[in-house]
């Protein structure tokens, strides 16, 4: 029956190790070998310090990752140890009392590492079930822990220590090991930064996903968009983008200031009124009229004859003082008298 129960045993261990296994492919698989120092006097009245007590043993252990820092370790040991009870009365101590165990664990690792550490600690604790030669069977905790030291990119070094409690009586006892664990895969599994490659097609300093003109070199001050007339204003939001303009009139010049776009601008280079179409508002013959609307700037008239002087009293648009046929309508070609044929010359010459 004891028999049976360890096979049930092993077989529901390798049986989870294999189906972890196909569930965490991504994770690497270890193997371990150990020398064991196996200690079953010390904790059953024994001496820690009486050095025959303790036996030898081997270990080989087999761990799957489980996640980030947990380990699933199922280790296999066989040793010789004096499994009695310790008793100093007994004449026959120390003589033919040594007897083989094999063990199988399932235990749970934990590791404390980061990526540089070349240093692992580690802690574990499980449930063992132990065959002693002869028949005899019992059920184990083991409790321990340990360190992992780098030597190889997939390779370290481990020590170790477990207290095991047992329960049947008088077989508590220590487990120290000096080793090595091989790791199949790519080692302890790390956190890795996944760095972000950012792209910058253009090449000017700004990257694509902030880039407004990310085919086109630009200035970071205008999210990668160029200014070709240095004015500050991006060429594609800039309606004059090779001349020097300002943000108010959308990137184009005003030059004489007065508020009037330069390409709307009658006179650009001098300051007008929005109603003149940017040119002044002047009235050099003084009359009243402003010389844009004055047919005579330069000589005072009425604003009734157009800014001209004097009357028209044959309503042609010339003032009389001018016309030459002030009481006929005439045409300007011909000084305000009849020219029928608009040859300039007036009837009553032609």
């Amino acid at each position: 029956m004891k028999k049976v129960a360890l096979i049930l045993f092993i077989a529901f261990f390798v049986s989870s190790s294999i189906q972890l296994n196909a569930q965490n492919e991504k994770y690497p698989l270890g193997i371990t070998f150990k020398a064991l120092l196996m200690d079953y006097q010390s904790q059953n009245g024994g001496s820690f310090g009486n050095l025959n007590d303790y036996h030898h043993g081997f270990e080989v252990a087999f761990s799957k990752n489980l996640q980030d820092r947990l380990n699933l370790v199922i280790p296999l040991k066989v040793g010789v140890v004096n499994a009695t009870a310790y008793d100093p009365n007994r004449f026959d101590q120390g003589r033919c009392l040594h007897k083989t165990v094999y063990g199988l664990d399932a235990l749970l690792q934990y590791q404390f590492y980061k990526e540089e550490k070349q240093v692992v600690p580690f802690v574990k604790g499980g449930l063992g079930l132990v065959s002693e030669k002869g028949g005899d069977l019992n059920l184990q905790v083991p409790l321990g822990g340990g360190v992992q030291i780098k030597i190889a990119p997939n390779a370290y070094a481990i020590i170790e220590s477990e207290y095991r409690i047992s329960f049947s009586e008088n077989r508590n006892n220590l487990h120290h090991g000096l080793g090595f664990v091989y790791l199949i895969g790519d080692g302890l599994p790390v956190k890795k930064e996944i760095k972000e490659i950012k792209l910058d097609t253009d090449g000017d300093g700004v990257f694509d996903e902030v880039d407004l003109c990310p085919d086109i070199i630009g200035l970071a001050v205008l999210n990668g968009c160029p200014d070709t007339d240095g004015d500050g204003i991006a060429d594609h939001l800039d309606s004059c983008p090779t001349i020097f303009g300002l943000e108010a009139f959308k990137g184009c010049p005003d030059t004489d200031g007065d508020g009037i776009v330069d390409s709307e601008d009658n006179c650009p280079k001098i300051a007008g009124t929005i109603d003149n179409k940017g040119c002044p508002n002047s009235d050099r013959d003084n009359d009243g009229v402003l010389d844009s609307e004055d047919r005579c700037p330069d000589l005072a008239g009425i604003a009734a004859n157009g800014g001209c002087p004097g009357g028209d009293r044959d309503n042609d648009g010339i003032s009389d003082n001018v016309d030459a046929c002030p009481d006929v309508w005439g045409a300007i070609s011909a000084n305000g008298c009849p020219d029928r044929d608009g040859d300039g010359i007036t009837d009553t010459k032609d």
